[in-house]
Protein backbone atom coordinates (compact mmCIF):
# COMPACT_ATOMS: atom_id res chain seq x y z
CA UNK A 1 0.00 0.00 0.00
CA UNK A 2 2.87 2.26 0.21
CA UNK A 3 3.96 2.23 -3.34
CA UNK A 4 0.12 3.17 -4.13
CA UNK A 5 0.36 5.95 -2.17
CA UNK A 6 3.58 7.55 -3.34
CA UNK A 7 2.18 6.66 -6.67
CA UNK A 8 -0.80 8.73 -5.58
CA UNK A 9 1.32 11.58 -4.05
CA UNK A 10 3.85 11.68 -7.23
CA UNK A 11 0.62 12.10 -9.79
CA UNK A 12 -0.71 15.17 -7.30
CA UNK A 13 2.59 16.61 -7.45
CA UNK A 14 2.54 16.34 -11.47
CA UNK A 15 -1.52 17.67 -11.04
CA UNK A 16 -0.54 20.61 -9.65
CA UNK A 17 1.93 21.61 -11.37
CA UNK A 18 0.61 21.19 -14.43
CA UNK A 19 -2.62 23.43 -13.95
CA UNK A 20 -0.49 26.20 -12.12
CA UNK A 21 1.53 26.37 -15.31
CA UNK A 22 -1.35 26.90 -17.04
CA UNK A 23 -4.13 29.99 -17.43
CA UNK A 24 -7.13 29.01 -15.90
CA UNK A 25 -9.07 31.74 -17.23
CA UNK A 26 -8.57 30.52 -21.10
CA UNK A 27 -8.61 26.58 -20.63
CA UNK A 28 -11.77 26.36 -18.35
CA UNK A 29 -13.29 22.95 -20.05
CA UNK A 30 -9.43 21.46 -19.82
CA UNK A 31 -9.02 22.60 -16.16
CA UNK A 32 -12.25 21.33 -15.03
CA UNK A 33 -11.59 17.85 -16.40
CA UNK A 34 -8.20 17.96 -14.71
CA UNK A 35 -9.44 19.23 -11.41
CA UNK A 36 -12.14 16.23 -11.77
CA UNK A 37 -8.65 13.72 -11.64
CA UNK A 38 -8.02 15.11 -7.99
CA UNK A 39 -11.67 13.28 -7.24
CA UNK A 40 -10.66 10.04 -9.30
CA UNK A 41 -7.25 9.87 -7.73
CA UNK A 42 -8.60 10.85 -3.46
CA UNK A 43 -10.96 7.95 -4.48
CA UNK A 44 -8.36 5.37 -5.45
CA UNK A 45 -6.42 6.57 -2.46
CA UNK A 46 -9.20 5.59 -0.37
CA UNK A 47 -9.49 2.61 -1.88
CA UNK A 48 -6.59 1.15 -2.35
CA UNK A 49 -4.63 2.18 0.65
CA UNK A 50 -7.59 2.36 3.00
CA UNK A 51 -7.04 5.54 4.64
CA UNK A 52 -9.81 5.99 6.21
CA UNK A 53 -8.76 6.25 9.45
CA UNK A 54 -6.60 8.94 8.98
CA UNK A 55 -9.24 10.98 7.50
CA UNK A 56 -11.46 10.46 10.31
CA UNK A 57 -8.59 11.66 12.89
CA UNK A 58 -8.65 15.29 10.89
CA UNK A 59 -12.20 15.62 10.98
CA UNK A 60 -12.75 15.98 14.95
CA UNK A 61 -10.20 19.14 14.89
CA UNK A 62 -11.30 20.54 11.62
CA UNK A 63 -15.48 19.33 11.73
CA UNK A 64 -16.23 23.34 10.67
CA UNK A 65 -14.23 23.69 8.02
CA UNK A 66 -15.66 20.27 6.52
CA UNK A 67 -18.95 21.56 7.85
CA UNK A 68 -18.94 24.95 5.70
CA UNK A 69 -17.44 23.48 2.71
CA UNK A 70 -20.30 21.10 2.80
CA UNK A 71 -22.87 23.88 3.03
CA UNK A 72 -21.27 25.85 0.23
CA UNK A 73 -21.49 23.07 -1.87
CA UNK A 74 -25.01 22.45 -1.37
CA UNK A 75 -25.66 26.77 -1.79
CA UNK A 76 -24.00 26.39 -4.83
CA UNK A 77 -25.88 23.25 -5.73
CA UNK A 78 -29.25 24.55 -5.04
CA UNK A 79 -28.69 27.45 -7.18
CA UNK A 80 -27.53 25.53 -10.19
CA UNK A 81 -30.48 23.11 -10.07
CA UNK A 82 -32.99 26.05 -8.72
CA UNK A 83 -33.77 24.13 -5.67
CA UNK A 84 -35.87 25.56 -2.65
CA UNK A 85 -36.40 28.74 -4.13
CA UNK A 86 -32.52 29.67 -4.69
CA UNK A 87 -32.72 30.06 -8.59
CA UNK A 88 -29.04 31.21 -10.40
CA UNK A 89 -29.35 34.44 -12.69
CA UNK A 90 -26.91 31.86 -14.96
CA UNK A 91 -27.67 28.39 -14.07
CA UNK A 92 -25.24 26.92 -16.99
CA UNK A 93 -21.95 28.69 -15.49
CA UNK A 94 -23.36 28.21 -11.40
CA UNK A 95 -23.16 24.13 -13.02
CA UNK A 96 -19.96 24.69 -14.10
CA UNK A 97 -18.86 26.43 -10.79
CA UNK A 98 -20.43 23.65 -8.60
CA UNK A 99 -17.69 21.15 -10.49
CA UNK A 100 -14.78 23.53 -9.83
CA UNK A 101 -15.63 23.73 -6.51
CA UNK A 102 -15.80 20.02 -6.09
CA UNK A 103 -12.62 19.85 -7.83
CA UNK A 104 -11.11 22.23 -4.96
CA UNK A 105 -12.44 20.24 -2.55
CA UNK A 106 -11.05 17.14 -3.66
CA UNK A 107 -7.77 18.61 -4.22
CA UNK A 108 -8.05 20.09 -0.45
CA UNK A 109 -8.87 16.91 0.96
CA UNK A 110 -6.38 14.80 -0.78
CA UNK A 111 -3.44 16.90 0.16
CA UNK A 112 -4.12 16.94 3.82
CA UNK A 113 -4.53 13.45 3.66
CA UNK A 114 -1.25 13.29 1.21
CA UNK A 115 0.73 15.41 3.67
CA UNK A 116 1.97 13.12 6.55
CA UNK A 117 5.37 14.01 7.09
CA UNK A 118 7.90 17.10 6.61
CA UNK A 119 9.51 15.92 3.81
CA UNK A 120 6.06 15.72 2.06
CA UNK A 121 5.21 18.78 2.28
CA UNK A 122 8.81 20.27 1.31
CA UNK A 123 7.91 18.39 -2.05
CA UNK A 124 5.03 20.14 -2.20
CA UNK A 125 7.21 23.37 -1.79
CA UNK A 126 9.78 22.76 -4.06
CA UNK A 127 7.24 21.79 -6.76
CA UNK A 128 5.47 25.60 -6.12
CA UNK A 129 9.04 26.84 -6.11
CA UNK A 130 10.13 25.09 -9.31
CA UNK A 131 6.86 26.48 -10.88
CA UNK A 132 7.33 29.86 -9.95
CA UNK A 133 10.97 30.01 -10.83
CA UNK A 134 10.27 28.82 -14.57
CA UNK A 135 7.37 31.03 -15.24
CA UNK A 136 9.60 33.82 -14.10
CA UNK A 137 12.64 32.67 -16.07
CA UNK A 138 10.38 32.02 -19.27
CA UNK A 139 8.84 35.38 -18.93
CA UNK A 140 11.56 37.52 -18.28
CA UNK A 141 13.43 36.04 -21.42
CA UNK A 142 10.33 36.85 -23.80
CA UNK A 143 10.59 40.31 -22.13
CA UNK A 144 14.14 40.85 -22.89
CA UNK A 145 14.45 39.22 -26.47
CA UNK A 146 11.42 40.81 -27.29
CA UNK A 147 10.51 37.67 -29.45
CA UNK A 148 8.51 34.31 -28.32
CA UNK A 149 11.08 31.95 -26.83
CA UNK A 150 10.73 28.57 -28.47
CA UNK A 151 8.01 29.89 -30.55
CA UNK A 152 5.69 30.73 -28.39
CA UNK A 153 4.30 33.42 -26.20
CA UNK A 154 0.91 33.86 -24.93
CA UNK A 155 -0.18 37.51 -26.70
CA UNK A 156 2.03 39.99 -28.02
CA UNK A 157 1.29 41.71 -24.88
CA UNK A 158 3.15 38.97 -22.79
CA UNK A 159 6.19 40.43 -24.35
CA UNK A 160 5.96 44.19 -23.16
CA UNK A 161 5.42 42.83 -19.63
CA UNK A 162 6.82 39.47 -17.31
CA UNK A 163 3.55 37.13 -17.27
CA UNK A 164 5.18 33.60 -17.66
CA UNK A 165 2.79 31.24 -19.72
CA UNK A 166 -0.49 33.58 -18.56
CA UNK A 167 -2.20 35.88 -20.66
CA UNK A 168 -2.62 38.42 -17.96
CA UNK A 169 0.34 39.73 -15.25
CA UNK A 170 -1.57 39.85 -12.67
CA UNK A 171 -2.53 36.59 -12.47
CA UNK A 172 1.22 35.76 -13.25
CA UNK A 173 2.47 38.04 -10.13
CA UNK A 174 -0.38 36.83 -7.79
CA UNK A 175 1.11 33.11 -7.99
CA UNK A 176 4.84 34.74 -7.58
CA UNK A 177 3.94 37.02 -4.92
CA UNK A 178 2.43 33.94 -2.90
CA UNK A 179 5.12 31.30 -3.42
CA UNK A 180 8.05 34.11 -2.74
CA UNK A 181 7.19 33.50 0.84
CA UNK A 182 9.18 30.72 1.06
CA UNK A 183 12.49 31.75 0.33
CA UNK A 184 11.79 35.01 2.25
CA UNK A 185 10.70 32.86 5.58
CA UNK A 186 13.55 30.86 5.23
CA UNK A 187 16.06 33.89 4.43
CA UNK A 188 14.44 36.01 7.33
CA UNK A 189 14.29 33.48 9.98
CA UNK A 190 16.85 31.31 12.01
CA UNK A 191 16.52 29.60 15.45
CA UNK A 192 17.84 31.65 18.49
CA UNK A 193 19.64 28.43 19.70
CA UNK A 194 21.77 28.53 16.06
CA UNK A 195 25.09 29.99 18.13
CA UNK A 196 25.29 26.65 19.50
CA UNK A 197 25.52 24.45 16.40
CA UNK A 198 29.19 23.78 14.65
CA UNK A 199 30.93 26.35 11.97
CA UNK A 200 29.95 22.91 9.21
CA UNK A 201 26.41 23.22 10.65
CA UNK A 202 26.55 27.07 10.33
CA UNK A 203 27.84 26.94 6.80
CA UNK A 204 25.14 24.91 5.92
CA UNK A 205 22.79 26.88 7.35
CA UNK A 206 24.37 30.01 5.14
CA UNK A 207 24.52 28.21 2.15
CA UNK A 208 20.63 27.53 2.69
CA UNK A 209 19.96 31.57 3.23
CA UNK A 210 21.82 32.54 -0.37
CA UNK A 211 20.03 30.14 -2.19
CA UNK A 212 16.90 31.58 -0.58
CA UNK A 213 17.73 35.27 -1.43
CA UNK A 214 19.09 34.23 -5.16
CA UNK A 215 15.41 32.59 -5.51
CA UNK A 216 13.77 35.36 -3.62
CA UNK A 217 15.63 38.34 -6.25
CA UNK A 218 13.98 36.18 -9.16
CA UNK A 219 11.04 36.02 -8.05
CA UNK A 220 10.58 39.74 -6.95
CA UNK A 221 12.51 40.79 -10.08
CA UNK A 222 9.92 38.62 -11.95
CA UNK A 223 6.97 40.68 -9.97
CA UNK A 224 8.15 44.13 -10.65
CA UNK A 225 8.68 43.24 -14.34
CA UNK A 226 4.77 42.15 -14.86
CA UNK A 227 3.82 45.38 -13.75
CA UNK A 228 0.87 44.51 -11.25
CA UNK A 229 0.68 47.23 -8.65
CA UNK A 230 -1.77 45.15 -6.72
CA UNK A 231 0.50 42.53 -6.55
CA UNK A 232 3.04 44.49 -5.47
CA UNK A 233 0.97 46.22 -2.81
CA UNK A 234 -0.04 42.99 -1.42
CA UNK A 235 3.65 41.63 -1.19
CA UNK A 236 3.78 44.31 0.73
CA UNK A 237 1.27 44.13 3.11
CA UNK A 238 1.59 40.61 3.72
CA UNK A 239 5.22 40.70 4.32
CA UNK A 240 5.10 42.94 7.12
CA UNK A 241 1.56 40.79 8.70
CA UNK A 242 4.46 37.90 8.70
CA UNK A 243 7.12 40.20 10.02
CA UNK A 244 5.14 41.45 12.96
CA UNK A 245 4.49 37.42 13.51
CA UNK A 246 8.13 36.98 13.74
CA UNK A 247 9.48 39.76 15.88
CA UNK A 248 6.65 38.31 18.75
CA UNK A 249 8.34 35.23 18.65
CA UNK A 250 10.82 34.80 21.10
CA UNK A 251 12.74 31.57 19.88
CA UNK A 252 13.00 33.08 15.96
CA UNK A 253 16.06 35.36 15.46
CA UNK A 254 15.94 38.14 12.55
CA UNK A 255 18.05 38.97 9.92
CA UNK A 256 16.85 41.43 7.48
CA UNK A 257 20.03 43.39 5.96
CA UNK A 258 19.79 40.68 2.67
CA UNK A 259 16.46 40.79 2.62
CA UNK A 260 16.08 44.68 2.18
CA UNK A 261 19.27 44.61 -0.22
CA UNK A 262 17.73 41.77 -2.18
CA UNK A 263 14.81 44.03 -2.41
CA UNK A 264 15.98 46.95 -3.23
CA UNK A 265 18.35 45.53 -6.10
CA UNK A 266 15.17 44.03 -7.62
CA UNK A 267 13.15 47.16 -7.67
CA UNK A 268 16.18 49.19 -8.69
CA UNK A 269 17.50 46.93 -11.27
CA UNK A 270 14.22 45.67 -12.78
CA UNK A 271 10.68 47.68 -11.62
CA UNK A 272 11.77 51.08 -10.54
CA UNK A 273 10.61 52.88 -14.18
CA UNK A 274 7.70 50.35 -15.06
CA UNK A 275 6.38 50.34 -11.28
CA UNK A 276 6.57 54.31 -11.21
CA UNK A 277 4.56 54.49 -14.76
CA UNK A 278 2.31 52.28 -13.09
CA UNK A 279 1.51 53.70 -10.27
CA UNK A 280 1.67 57.41 -11.94
CA UNK A 281 -2.03 55.66 -13.76
CA UNK A 282 -3.11 55.00 -10.07
CA UNK A 283 -5.46 57.94 -10.02
CA UNK A 284 -7.00 58.51 -13.34
CA UNK A 285 -8.10 54.48 -13.83
CA UNK A 286 -8.87 54.14 -9.62
CA UNK A 287 -12.36 56.11 -11.29
CA UNK A 288 -14.07 53.68 -13.72
CA UNK A 289 -13.01 51.38 -10.63
CA UNK A 290 -14.91 52.80 -7.59
CA UNK A 291 -17.73 53.37 -9.98
CA UNK A 292 -18.02 49.62 -10.77
CA UNK A 293 -17.92 48.65 -6.96
CA UNK A 294 -20.19 51.18 -6.11
CA UNK A 295 -22.69 49.91 -8.71
CA UNK A 296 -21.97 46.12 -7.36
CA UNK A 297 -22.86 47.60 -4.25
CA UNK A 298 -26.66 48.18 -5.75
CA UNK A 299 -26.78 45.28 -7.28
CA UNK A 300 -25.90 43.19 -4.16
CA UNK A 301 -29.45 45.15 -2.20
CA UNK A 302 -31.29 42.57 -4.88
CA UNK A 303 -29.96 39.69 -2.97
CA UNK A 304 -28.02 39.96 -0.19
CA UNK A 305 -28.77 36.61 1.67
CA UNK A 306 -27.81 33.85 -0.63
CA UNK A 307 -27.21 35.91 -4.09
CA UNK A 308 -27.64 35.53 -7.74
CA UNK A 309 -25.74 32.06 -8.23
CA UNK A 310 -22.02 31.48 -8.23
CA UNK A 311 -20.98 32.65 -11.50
CA UNK A 312 -23.25 34.96 -12.47
CA UNK A 313 -21.87 38.22 -12.23
CA UNK A 314 -21.44 39.31 -15.54
CA UNK A 315 -25.14 38.42 -16.31
CA UNK A 316 -26.39 40.51 -13.10
CA UNK A 317 -24.35 43.40 -13.87
CA UNK A 318 -25.69 43.76 -17.58
CA UNK A 319 -29.07 43.77 -16.13
CA UNK A 320 -28.02 47.02 -14.09
CA UNK A 321 -30.03 50.51 -14.97
CA UNK A 322 -27.70 52.42 -17.47
CA UNK A 323 -25.47 54.79 -15.05
CA UNK A 324 -21.82 56.22 -15.73
CA UNK A 325 -20.66 53.02 -16.67
CA UNK A 326 -22.83 53.47 -19.93
CA UNK A 327 -22.86 50.04 -21.65
CA UNK A 328 -19.53 49.27 -20.50
CA UNK A 329 -19.91 45.47 -19.03
CA UNK A 330 -17.18 43.27 -16.35
CA UNK A 331 -17.17 39.97 -16.03
CA UNK A 332 -15.52 40.11 -12.51
CA UNK A 333 -15.93 43.33 -9.87
CA UNK A 334 -12.12 43.33 -9.22
CA UNK A 335 -13.49 42.38 -5.74
CA UNK A 336 -13.81 38.98 -4.41
CA UNK A 337 -15.32 39.67 -1.61
CA UNK A 338 -17.94 41.94 -3.47
CA UNK A 339 -18.36 39.41 -6.14
CA UNK A 340 -19.14 36.50 -3.40
CA UNK A 341 -21.78 38.79 -1.77
CA UNK A 342 -23.42 39.48 -5.00
CA UNK A 343 -23.29 35.78 -6.22
CA UNK A 344 -23.93 33.84 -3.21
CA UNK A 345 -25.34 36.52 -0.70
CA UNK A 346 -23.88 36.88 2.99
CA UNK A 347 -24.28 32.94 3.62
CA UNK A 348 -21.25 32.25 1.16
CA UNK A 349 -19.41 35.31 2.49
CA UNK A 350 -19.64 33.36 6.21
CA UNK A 351 -18.63 30.04 4.85
CA UNK A 352 -15.68 30.89 2.87
CA UNK A 353 -14.54 33.25 5.73
CA UNK A 354 -14.71 30.10 8.21
CA UNK A 355 -12.73 27.69 6.00
CA UNK A 356 -9.94 30.06 5.38
CA UNK A 357 -10.30 31.84 9.22
CA UNK A 358 -10.50 28.38 11.31
CA UNK A 359 -7.16 27.09 9.62
CA UNK A 360 -5.11 30.37 10.23
CA UNK A 361 -6.67 30.72 13.57
CA UNK A 362 -5.17 27.43 15.04
CA UNK A 363 -1.82 27.58 13.27
CA UNK A 364 -1.03 30.66 14.75
CA UNK A 365 -1.77 29.23 18.08
CA UNK A 366 0.44 26.32 17.16
CA UNK A 367 3.27 28.78 16.19
CA UNK A 368 4.13 29.73 19.24
CA UNK A 369 3.97 26.81 21.02
CA UNK A 370 6.71 25.15 19.10
CA UNK A 371 10.10 24.84 19.50
CA UNK A 372 10.83 23.54 15.52
CA UNK A 373 12.38 26.04 13.41
CA UNK A 374 10.89 23.86 10.02
CA UNK A 375 7.46 24.27 11.35
CA UNK A 376 7.42 27.75 11.95
CA UNK A 377 8.65 28.34 8.26
CA UNK A 378 6.02 26.46 6.67
CA UNK A 379 3.58 27.70 8.53
CA UNK A 380 4.53 31.31 8.28
CA UNK A 381 5.25 30.78 4.50
CA UNK A 382 1.67 29.56 3.87
CA UNK A 383 0.25 32.71 5.71
CA UNK A 384 2.61 34.73 4.14
CA UNK A 385 0.74 32.69 0.35
CA UNK A 386 -2.79 33.44 1.62
CA UNK A 387 -2.33 36.71 2.61
CA UNK A 388 -1.46 37.88 -0.45
CA UNK A 389 -4.32 36.07 -2.24
CA UNK A 390 -6.98 38.12 0.58
CA UNK A 391 -5.08 41.66 0.09
CA UNK A 392 -4.96 41.42 -3.83
CA UNK A 393 -8.98 40.23 -3.46
CA UNK A 394 -9.65 43.44 -2.39
CA UNK A 395 -8.63 44.96 -5.50
CA UNK A 396 -9.01 41.97 -8.16
CA UNK A 397 -10.55 38.84 -8.44
CA UNK A 398 -7.77 36.13 -8.09
CA UNK A 399 -9.89 33.69 -6.60
CA UNK A 400 -11.58 33.24 -10.09
CA UNK A 401 -8.61 31.72 -11.94
CA UNK A 402 -8.46 28.29 -10.99
CA UNK A 403 -4.35 28.64 -11.38
CA UNK A 404 -4.30 30.89 -8.55
CA UNK A 405 -7.32 28.75 -6.49
CA UNK A 406 -4.98 25.93 -6.93
CA UNK A 407 -2.42 27.40 -5.11
CA UNK A 408 -4.16 28.71 -2.11
CA UNK A 409 -5.19 25.35 -1.55
CA UNK A 410 -1.88 23.93 -1.30
CA UNK A 411 -0.80 26.95 0.82
CA UNK A 412 -3.95 26.59 3.23
CA UNK A 413 -3.27 22.41 3.19
CA UNK A 414 0.74 23.41 3.97
CA UNK A 415 -0.53 25.50 7.17
CA UNK A 416 -2.59 22.85 8.44
CA UNK A 417 -0.44 19.87 7.51
CA UNK A 418 2.15 21.97 9.56
CA UNK A 419 0.18 22.60 12.30
CA UNK A 420 -1.13 18.70 12.77
CA UNK A 421 2.03 16.79 12.15
CA UNK A 422 4.85 15.52 14.56
CA UNK A 423 8.03 17.19 12.96
CA UNK A 424 9.60 14.34 15.58
CA UNK A 425 8.42 11.63 13.62
CA UNK A 426 11.26 9.47 11.43
CA UNK A 427 11.12 9.56 7.26
CA UNK A 428 9.10 7.36 5.85
CA UNK A 429 10.81 3.82 4.79
CA UNK A 430 12.21 3.98 1.59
Amino acid sequence: MLVADRLIFALTLLLFSMLTIFDGARNAILFLSISGGFLVLLGVWLVLCRKVSELLQFFPEYKAVFFAWTIWLLLTWFQAYGLFGLDSVNPYQTYIELYLYIGYGALFVLLIALLRSPARILWLVSVILAVAALQTIFGMVNFYSESAVFGWAPTHYALKRVTGSYVNRNFYANLVAMSAGFPLIWALTRSRTENSLSSAHRYMHGGNEAIALALLLILLSGLMLSGSRAAVVSFAGAAFFVFFLVLRDKRLRISIAGLLLTGLASFVFFGAQLMGQRFSRLQMEASDRLEQWKTTLGLINGSKITGFGAGSYEAVFRSRPSGELGPMTYNHAHNDYLELILEQGAVGLFLLGAIVCIPVWKSLHKLYQSRSLLRKRLILSGLFGVSVILLHALVDFPFQVPANMWLFIALLSIVISATRIDFRTPPEPT
